[in-house]
């Protein structure tokens, strides 16, 4: 049996796979942060969208004001689809390595990449058909409000992230 450690951070997994973009729309993260800061080679755009995806998530938990019978509904809903969750899970891990190990063979080809590949495809298409049935059930748990908040978060999250990909874009342009 998972912790509820575990379902929060599956919880948090599917947002981030539900949202994939971040924090580049965002201003600077101020100090401890950055060239002078805390972590100097942490300021380019790829670390602000990251940052910015955890600063985002943090605020949208605070701000979404789930109840406590709210939050036991949506334990439930983990709990019921655990079966199926970690397994998907599971798999997604294991053909990711197996891809990335097939990139990165000294006899790489195409052929078994493009095979490595479609297994991921797959096992990510399990994974989202599951997430897909929580996100149903937890939406009707969930006050309009709330599910106008969560839309709010994930839209941030794509403008962020087609920033990010189009200053990446000029800098390779600019080369």
């Amino acid at each position: 049996m998972l912790s509820r450690t575990a379902w929060v951070g599956l919880v948090a997994v599917g947002i981030c796979l539900a949202g994939l973009g971040a924090a580049a729309a965002n201003p600077p993260l101020g100090a401890g942060f950055g060239a002078h800061g805390r972590f100097p080679h942490h300021d380019g755009p790829i670390a602000r969208l990251i940052m910015g995806k955890i600063g985002r998530l943090m605020v949208l938990k605070s701000e979404l004001g789930v109840t406590d019978e709210q939050r036991g509904k949506l334990r439930e809903i983990g709990l019921s689809h655990r079966s199926e969750a970690g397994p998907a899970i599971a798999k997604v891990s294991a053909s990711f390595r197996g891809l990335r190990d097939a990139v990165l063979a000294d006899n790489a080809d195409e052929a078994s990449i493009r095979t490595a590949a479609d297994a991921h495809g797959k096992a990510v298409g399990d994974l989202a058909v599951v997430l897909s049935k929580m996100a149903k059930e937890g939406r009707e748990v969930l006050t309009e409000d709330q599910r106008t908040q969560i839309k709010s978060f994930i839209a941030q999250n794509d403008t962020a992230a087609d920033k990010l990909h189009q200053e990446m874009k000029a800098k390779f342009e600019k080369k």
